[in-house]
């Protein structure tokens, strides 16, 4: 077996392992030594540090079968480097790969287009819809950044060109904003790139905003509060 790839080491695992010795010293030995370091040492790399724990939210583009996430992180093989060193065109990458397996044809302006240069800004990736108007401004970043940091900048770009929603990126990972939405204040994660398809069924829920009670949930004890022995019958709901 090889030496693995370099990966980041945490501070808590390697005081473990060999006290206070200073951490850019055992990534050196990681490297040159013939001995490769424990796998106990070894910590995955931090790609961006705000969204660390937070989950994906599948609300509006839910898992898609044979989706390829582990293809994505195999476009390009490992090498002994650290995600920081990553450029951006290494994001676009993974980026364009991610767009195509939802559906996205690159070649064609009629659907992707790509660094518009605007007011106040260059915007990367514009998506559109089936009559050309743009849907959605895709922000990327370097892969070692954190995309969710771009969004007020992404919110430039779409605000100019009128499109209803943003997508920030590294690659990686993803984060969707319905910036339109009063009741969608924020970005949040996604597992996948959403396909044209996704964005203008979207788009059609914001022209249609649901009405308070039909976006409740109705359950048998919804009057409970009203008279404790109140349970609504399957007819009622």
């Amino acid at each position: 077996m090889g030496t693995p790839p370099l990966r980041r080491m945490s501070r808590t695992a390697l005081g473990h392992l060999k006290g206070e010795k200073d951490l850019s010293q055992d990534l050196l030995q990681g490297v040159h030594s013939s001995i490769p370091l424990p796998r106990s040492a070894l910590a995955p790399p931090v790609m961006c540090a705000k969204p660390k724990g937070i989950p994906v939210d599948k609300r509006d583009f839910p898992s898609r079968k044979g989706y390829p996430s582990a293809a994505l992180n195999q476009v390009i093989k490992p090498v002994l480097t650290t995600t920081m060193s990553q450029p951006e065109a290494f994001s676009r990458i993974l980026i364009d790969k991610a767009l195509e397996f939802s559906g996205w044809e690159l070649l064609k302006p009629q659907q992707v287009q790509f660094e518009l240069h605007t007011g106040n800004g260059r915007a990367d990736y514009l998506l559109k819809d089936s009559l050309g108007r743009v849907l959605c401004v895709l922000e990327a970043k370097r892969e070692g950044l954190d995309p969710y940091d771009a969004k007020e900048q992404a919110r430039g770009y779409a605000e100019n060109l009128k499109a209803p929603f943003i997508i920030l990126s590294n690659g990686r990972e993803h984060w969707f904003w319905n910036y339109e939405r009063a009741d969608q204040r924020d970005a949040y994660r996604i597992e996948r790139l959403p396909s044209r398809e996704d964005l203008e069924r979207v788009r059609l829920k914001n022209l249609q905003p649901p009405r308070l009670l039909e976006s409740e949930i109705i359950a048998p004890e919804y009057l409970r509060h009203l008279k404790h022995d109140l349970t609504l019958r399957r007819y009622q709901i």
